[in-house]
């Protein structure tokens, strides 16, 4: 069977067109969920309440539980061959968390149906651990359990489409949103042996190169539980960088 690509877009633009022309039906609030966090484990409902016809306000909350690092088969492809990295790879777990007001202004059709353009906030905490090894002066292998907090907060613009599809359901399609702000964090691990090369130690935690990023290490002996071990300490600050890729979002109106 062969299809009229001009009739197919015609087609198109008609239901579209009949979607975004539903009457009001007075139900200014919806709630939705995130379908495509899916991939990544990460898990955001979204409540939006239309305050005008042309306008409304929207807030996320987003959540990844204790897993493992994103597209952890391919960095493994990547960075196996270093048994450091893979071990930091393989042993990594992390949780998120993300809050993101917005406020949206529908350009075409009716709140809240059309093509929107949303300046938002977010801010991010996110939870990690990680074993770290590392060779002391004396040849011996350490694996301290390194744990660490992030924090960022920024704000962007977010461009997307929605729809009414009936008289209850939305589909929502986030196209882009990138964000720019300032982040910090903070690692914390304790071996379980002393650490003879300290200073050796800070400086290779802080020759790591990422870009626009500042770190400073401290590495120390403590007695505890009664017998020396090693203290690395580990903070960091510098950009809060992403975009909100392109997601799809159903949900209800009521």
């Amino acid at each position: 069977m062969k299809i009229h690509i001009p009739f197919l877009l015609l087609t198109i633009f008609v239901a579209s067109a009949q979607l975004y022309a539903q009457p009001d039906l007075g139900k200014s609030n919806l709630i939705k969920y995130n379908f495509s966090g899916l991939a990544v484990k990460y898990h955001a409902v979204q409540y939006e309440r239309v305050l005008s016809p042309k306008s409304s306000f929207a807030i996320s909350f987003g959540f990844s539980p204790s897993t493992s690092l994103p597209f952890k088969d391919r960095l493994i492809e990547l960075y196996g061959n270093d048994a450091q990295a893979r071990t930091a790879i393989e042993s990594t777990s992390f949780s998120k968390f993300t809050i993101t007001p917005e406020y949206r202004f529908y350009f075409s059709g009716k709140a809240p149906q059309g093509f929107y353009l949303a300046p938002f906030l977010r801010y991010s905490s996110m939870k990690m651990s990680q074993e770290y090894t590392f060779v002391d002066s004396d040849n011996t292998t350490h694996k301290p359990l390194i744990s660490g907090n992030f924090s960022g907060f920024g704000g962007g613009m977010l461009i997307g489409s929605q729809w009414t599809l009936g008289s209850a359901v939305v589909l929502d399609l986030w196209l882009a949103g990138p964000f720019i702000g300032s982040q910090k964090a903070s690692f914390h691990g304790v071996d379980d042996k002393k650490i003879l090369n300290t200073a050796g130690l800070e400086s290779d935690i802080e020759s790591t190169e990422i870009p626009l990023w500042k770190m400073d290490a401290t590495v120390v002996n403590e007695v505890i539980g009664g017998a020396e071990r090693g203290v690395v300490d580990v903070k960091l600050t510098g950009p809060f960088v992403g975009v909100r890729m392109l997601g799809f979002t159903l949900g209800i109106r009521f």
